[in-house]
């Protein structure tokens, strides 16, 4: 009990607490898509209620820069930050634990050091899961025939860097990482598309507006 009791005091002193904090709402996350309580779309990271077309812009060119940043492009936007968390705390943990140091400067330096570290183990970790959440996301025997048909933006926007589409199926709603191939344009949530083509490699749709399309 000793081990649990020394990292409970670990992770809940000052330095650590901001860490441990971050684990909380990721953890709840988690616990209730566990019982199934959530519409299960970990990869909508733009979906709110702004109000303001340029927030919501600003909140998608976040999250594309960070998922670029760490290579996680195709990785739902949840699983990332779960990653960034659990490995931006453990860091935490860890060297409060390990060295010897106290002070203002050190929490600045053991704070940017773990940061820097969550977001190398991440990247690292991201390589492996991308085949996975390819053949979670599609059935290459059985191509999913979306090509042509018409869907809406189901991110609170929809460019040309980024963006999610929803499509409509007897089995039950798709959701699909799209870009837009209208130069310029920005779609909001619940404008209507067509899908044009996929980038099997990526597995990323190309989809132009419907008020585009002759």
């Amino acid at each position: 009990m000793r081990p649990v009791k020394e990292l409970w005091q670990t992770a809940t002193n000052p330095t650590v607490l901001p860490a441990t904090l971050l684990l909380i709402p990721v953890m709840l996350y988690w616990i209730i898509g566990l019982f199934g309580l959530t519409d299960g779309d970990v990869g909508d990271a733009g979906d709110g209620d702004g109000s303001s077309s340029g927030e919501g812009h600003f909140v998608s060119d976040i999250t594309g820069a960070m998922l670029r940043l760490v290579n996680a492009s195709e990785i739902p936007f949840m699983v990332v930050m779960s990653l960034l968390c659990i490995y931006f705390w453990s860091g935490m943990v860890l060297g409060s634990m390990l060295l010897p140091f106290s002070g203002e400067w050190f929490v600045w330096a053991l704070t940017g050091g773990a940061l820097l570290a969550a977001l190398i183990f991440t990247r690292l970790t991201v390589i492996p899961l991308k085949p996975l959440v390819r053949a979670i996301r599609f059935d290459k025997d059985q191509p999913i025939p979306v090509i042509g048909r018409t869907g809406t933006v189901r991110s609170q926007e929809l460019t040309e860097n980024f963006g999610q589409v929803e499509v409509a199926d007897a089995h039950g709603p798709m959701f699909l990482n799209a870009r837009l191939i209208d130069e310029g344009l920005t779609l909001h949530k619940g404008d209507e598309v067509i899908i044009v083509s996929l980038n099997s490699e990526k597995m990323i749709y190309s989809v132009k507006s419907t008020n585009n399309t002759p």
